[in-house]
């Protein structure tokens, strides 16, 4: 990813290597390469190297590139849209493979994109939210959004449809990952004991506290954040602990703090698109909790759905196949025939009122009142290692 700017550090640090590369490729564009022959990319792909013309997706930013003194002849020429045929395998690469000769290969986007396509998220005003690892938030608009400032940045779903993307690094995964490795061995001892799976009982804590959690809350920065502080010294912040505070409401704590954020990212995003957020599809693997599912819904006062596949980015792949093949007439078909619900979380009103007074009186101001603070102490750490 963020192609352009590797290679500037290219030309910088092994000018050599960079006056002998003859072509920059992605990941993607290497695979279809070696299965086709062909030297193509796609929209969805090349938008994730920031050197591609946002606003025309079929160009690249020429004038960005020769701005930042980069080749543009290590661009490659041709720019495909998503979900159409790049070419077939050929019979080298169905030696290697053992794919049939002829096969056909078709495009795709990059991985949340495809992810929250595989969701079902086709339409303006549809959210997608992934519970992994890192907490991404897609939200997919009718027009090229705002680019004044820096609240997230801008890709494109195979559907050739804008989509604002922004990411919370400490998702759902990772601060519960970190909470079980570090808290949570007697949760699961017991959960071992009773034969049941270890996240069922962490997860289950959310349900020994209220929402709002008694003031106790979290800004969950524990590996910086992106858009729109882009600070890698940003540390995670927790407010409100009282000694009457245990297990539960760190848990607690920690998915409210992801969905605070998620909220904070995607009210940018609606500022910056004009598009308001009308249904949530949750997929990863967070989704599998009903706590995560509620907190969502309560926390954005709207309905969340959650497919019967939850990790969608490998279906949403495969969706662009069977467009480009013809199987489906066209990605709505497709979503039609290959994405079921599997679970509705409606919206509790008073949870909801309460999340939004925590929402716009305290979460919103929290990070800004002690930004300062936290720049010095990430400073003065690096000064003095462990």
């Amino acid at each position: 990813q963020w192609t352009l700017y590797k290679a500037m550090w290219l030309r910088d640090h092994e000018p050599a290597l960079y006056l002998r590369t003859f072509k920059l490729m992605l990941v993607a564009d290497f695979i279809i390469h070696r299965l086709t022959g062909r030297l193509v990319t796609s929209q969805g792909y090349a938008v994730m190297t920031g050197a591609l013309d946002i606003a025309d997706g079929r160009r690249w930013a020429g004038e960005i590139i020769r701005e930042l003194g980069v080749r543009e002849d290590l661009w490659i020429g041709d720019i495909l849209a998503g979900g159409v045929e790049a070419g077939t395998v050929s019979e080298a690469a169905a030696r290697e493979t053992g794919l049939p000769v002829g096969l056909p290969v078709f495009t795709g986007a990059g991985d949340q994109p495809c992810g929250s396509l595989g969701a079902g998220v086709t339409e303006p005003g549809q959210l997608g939210i992934n519970g992994g690892t890192s907490c991404s938030n897609e939200f997919l608009v009718g027009r090229l959004p705002s680019r004044t400032k820096p609240d997230y940045f801008i890709e494109l779903s195979p559907t050739g449809d804008y989509i604002i993307e922004n990411d919370i690094p400490s998702g759902g995964s990772a601060v519960m990952n970190w909470y079980r490795d570090r808290f949570g061995e007697e949760d699961v001892r017991a959960a071992e004991a009773a034969g049941i799976d270890p996240w069922e009982r962490i997860y289950g804590r959310v349900g020994e506290t209220a929402p709002g959690n008694d003031g106790l809350m979290m800004v969950p920065y524990l590996q910086g954040v992106y858009g729109p502080y882009w600070d890698q010294d940003a540390r995670a912040v927790i407010m409100g602990l009282r000694t009457e505070h245990g297990k539960p409401e760190l848990v607690r704590a920690l998915l409210e703090g992801v969905a605070y954020e998620a909220r904070r990212e995607v009210s940018l995003m609606e500022a910056g698109s004009g598009t308001p957020v009308e249904e949530i599809r949750m997929y990863g693997g967070s989704a599998r909790s009903g706590h995560w599912n509620r907190i969502f819904a309560d926390m954005f006062d709207t309905t969340v759905l959650v497919p019967s596949t939850e990790e969608t980015t490998a279906l949403g792949a495969a969706m662009c196949a069977a467009v480009g093949s013809g199987a489906v007439p066209d990605f709505g078909r497709a979503v039609s025939a290959m994405v079921r619900i599997d679970r509705r979380f409606e919206p509790n009103p008073e949870n909801a009122v309460r999340y939004r007074r925590f929402f716009e009186e305290v979460y919103v101001k929290l990070y800004d009142s002690v930004r300062e603070s936290v720049t010095a102490a990430a400073r003065i750490s690096r000064e003095y290692p462990l």
